[in-house]
């Protein structure tokens, strides 16, 4: 067991001793040669930017409205529906424009009056609604004629924002967690 104790006393002397030298040799002209190569600045034509150049961002078109995130992570828009300015949930879920009585009444219709034919299934159970049809909802320059929607029977928070005017559009989408909506 002893002679082996020996062998690695020596080989980490040995260690030891080449680390020293490597050390002292560091100061000598050797490493000079790789401090100009790490230094040297090639031509113009050799160059490379270390990260890809990005394109500077196009400007958004004028068809394009950007809606940010509100409470919840939901987005909200206000429109103009029969002029009256309502405030919706953007509501890719819902099948159609969903209008509270409240935001029926504010553009013109009588929710009293109006024929609750229709059964849809929410997120709070069955309801009965009314089905009705826009002439026009404006949302800034944004604008859809005769979009089918309907009228809860059942109370409401907010109006929907549902895919029968969504899907009027040229197109909708969620880029950096804003929704985008073109027309």
């Amino acid at each position: 067991m002893l002679p082996m104790v020996h062998t690695v006393r020596n080989l980490l002397f040995v260690l030891l001793a080449v680390m020293g030298v490597a050390i002292l040799l560091k100061g000598t002209g050797g490493d000079d040669r790789r401090q100009e190569v790490r230094t040297r600045t090639p031509p113009q034509s050799e160059r490379q930017s270390a990260a890809p150049r990005t394109p500077a961002p196009a400007p958004a078109p004028a068809n394009e409205m950007v809606l940010r995130p509100g409470q919840g992570g939901h987005y909200y828009v206000t429109a103009d529906v029969g002029g009256a300015e309502i405030r919706f949930l953007v509501d890719t879920g819902a099948s159609l424009i969903a209008l509270s009585a409240d935001d029926a009444e504010r553009i013109g219709l009588e929710p009293d009056s109006l024929d609750y034919n229709g059964v849809v299934q929410t997120a709070n159970g069955t309801t009965r609604v009314a089905p009705v049809t826009l002439d026009e909802v404006r949302i800034g320059q944004m604008e859809v004629d005769r979009v089918e929607a309907i009228v809860s029977q059942a109370p409401m928070g907010m109006s929907l924002l549902g895919m029968s005017f969504l899907r009027r559009l040229e197109g909708y989408r969620v880029e950096d967690g804003n929704l985008v909506l073109s027309w």
